[in-house]
């Protein structure tokens, strides 16, 4: 069923609420004590008001008449069209309604009408449109079920036709649902503050939404009820970017989506699992009570305005690493920042620089917090970037960098790039970090530069756990990546050693983002952030981004290992969704440029 959003106005319609202007048989007003006579008969789910659009009826054959439940009275106006309005006090879902035929005259029966559903009387949303209907006798009842998961407290049947008759008439119109559970409240103000819309389990598109009197992009705070999670989208139909709530959120700027939700879907949020049972099993916890960033920045030097005036000048560069100084020199690029529109793990496609710990953290970024990646780039529209970072101290820092990335002896861009081998965010903070190693000496260089040694630069948390390989079943590797990507974790994993994964095989001391697989027996998905995967034949693989789907069985869930760093200001919205890459990173005709020294070290 296509559902339309239509905005109709009735100047000649007449809304009769039994005032004293109007006959008592042109509307009814169910009472309570109605109500439960009404239910029982299915002609009307609840309390509430029924009008129409002509008050010509004769005596014995009013509105009231299509609802009372008796196939043998009837409605009945001296017009070929007519609309029919049912005004509940309360919202329903309408899972099904039924027109019966009245006692005479088959050119009088109702042939095509439109069904429509409003929660302001204003704005109507056609649920049901049907042609050429025909009644093979008297009495016929005739049920249409609706495939519907809104509630609705307006029902209009807009009859645009009878059988040839200038009379129409109907017995019965039945309405049948279920009054809505609310589960969500969405508010248009922080804190709960605007106007508030109350939503049941269901998924909301943008015309569902203004249907409810919710402007797009025009949220900012949210109730959900426990055992419920609430998913923000800010593009139409569920698509773009999104955060996923499951408990009160009394402003959405904390999760850089103030005023960004275009489409919502509620939905139960299923069993709550954790790891507490698998906690002692894991080692290389990296808090310490010395500084945010972790053990590794623990003692490193402080920042001084001399610090901070050579990290923020843009024309100072860092020392190019001794492996590469006779092979990358620094070479003047344009930038793309964000090729798909926001930072994607398909942005991260290695070259010469051996720091995939670094790069597979920069990955598993884009893919849990877009939104937050893009509030650490500062364009300043002159070819330089404000790159936000924190010292060692966890104290904020800010460095600056311009277009000069290292380039290879044929001009290539030597360091991390979106497809192509353009210059994209990643490149960026890639040379924010170098020039940060500059001052603060946190690694001897940047390659090798660890995924629990890169996020805290970020977020400012470098607290992190591992588990180590062989130490987990396969169902509870699965379980560790679910629960810590739908906290908003980051993960980076690695193979102890060489196997095949369908028709190509994985790489060993190199790391992995850990993602949710679109696959579903698999237990998890691993992206490579050489962007490929080299096939067991010889060659790469180039047409699905460099992700591996993690099979169930077999040997290679024990030769993985894991690593899980803190989310810090990224935020705990994390993810309970795979990632698709974007269509456009698909390309079979991907040039791969990958140091034959890394593809030896795995770097």
């Amino acid at each position: 069923m296509k559902v339309l959003k239509l905005s109709i106005v009735f100047c000649a319609a007449f809304l009769c609420i039994l005032t004293s202007s109007c006959k008592k048989e042109d509307s009814l007003l169910i009472s309570e004590s109605d109500e439960l006579a009404a239910s029982s008969l299915k002609s009307v789910p609840n309390s509430g008001t029924i009008t129409a659009q002509y008050y010509d009826s004769p005596g014995g054959e009013d509105i009231a008449k299509a609802i009372d439940g008796n196939v043998n009275t009837k409605y009945l106006t001296f017009h070929n069209s007519v609309w029919l309005q049912w005004q509940g006090n309360t919202a329903l879902v309408l899972t099904k309604y039924a027109i019966t035929s009245a006692n005479d005259f088959a050119t009088r029966d109702p042939k095509s009408w439109t069904l429509y559903g409003s929660n302001d009387g204003n704005s109507w949303t056609a649920l049901d449109v049907r042609a050429n209907q025909t009644f093979s006798a008297r009495f016929q009842k005739k049920e249409y079920l609706l495939n519907a998961n809104l509630a609705y407290t307006y029902f209009k049947l807009d009859i645009t036709a009878n059988n040839g008759a200038s009379i129409t008439q109907l017995a019965e119109w039945d309405l049948d649902g279920s009054v809505p559970q609310y589960v969500a409240t969405v508010y248009q103000h922080c804190p709960y503050g605007g106007y508030a819309v109350q939503l049941s389990e269901g998924s909301y598109s943008l015309t569902d939404l203004e249907a409810r009197v919710v402007i797009n992009n025009d949220l900012s705070s949210l109730k959900v009820q426990s055992g419920y999670r609430v998913i923000l989208y800010d593009g139409d139909n569920f698509t773009g970017n999104y955060v996923i709530k499951t408990s009160d959120s009394q402003c959405l700027t904390d999760d850089g989506f103030n005023d960004k939700t275009t489409s919502i879907k509620v939905e139960k949020a299923g069993p709550t699992e954790n790891i507490d049972d698998l906690m002692p099993l894991a080692h290389g916890f990296t808090y310490t009570e010395s500084t945010p960033m972790g053990q590794h920045y623990a003692g490193l030097h402080v920042t001084t305005d001399s610090d901070r005036a050579w990290l923020s000048n843009p024309g100072t560069l860092p020392t190019i690493p001794s492996a590469l100084a006779t092979s990358l020199h620094w070479a003047n690029f344009s930038v793309t920042l964000y090729p798909y529109g926001n930072p994607s793990p398909a942005d991260i496609n290695q070259h010469n620089i051996g720091d995939c710990g670094g790069i597979a953290a920069m990955a598993s970024m884009a893919y849990l917090a877009p939104n937050f990646v893009k509030t650490l780039i500062n364009d300043n529209g002159n070819g330089t970037y404000a790159v936000a970072m924190f010292d060692p101290q966890g104290k904020p820092v800010t460095v600056v960098v311009d277009s000069r990335f290292l380039a290879d002896s044929n001009g290539n861009l030597g360091e991390v790039s979106g497809k192509g081998g353009i210059a994209v965010w990643s490149t960026i903070l890639e040379k924010a970090i170098m020039k940060y190693n500059e001052i603060y000496h946190a690694n001897t260089t940047i390659e090798g530069i660890g995924s629990e040694h890169t996020i805290p630069l970020f977020t400012g948390n470098g607290s992190s756990f591992a588990f180590d390989r062989n130490i987990l079943t396969p169902d509870e590797l699965a379980r560790v990546a679910r629960v810590c990507l739908a906290e908003g974790k980051f993960i980076i994993g690695g193979f102890g050693q060489v196997l095949p994964v369908g028709n190509v095989n994985t790489v060993t001391a190199h790391a992995y983002t850990i993602m949710i697989s679109g696959a579903p027996t698999a237990l998890f998905a691993m992206r490579n952030p050489w962007g490929v995967n080299p096939l067991v034949s010889g060659g790469y693989e180039t047409t699905t981004d460099g992700v591996l789907d993690i099979p169930a069985t077999g040997s290679v869930p024990s030769i993985i290992d894991f690593r899980i760093i803190e989310p810090g200001l990224a935020g705990t919205a994390g993810t309970t969704s795979p990632y698709i890459p974007p269509v456009q990173s698909l390309k079979s005709s991907e040039q791969v440029r990958i140091s034959e020294r890394l593809i030896k070290t795995g770097m």
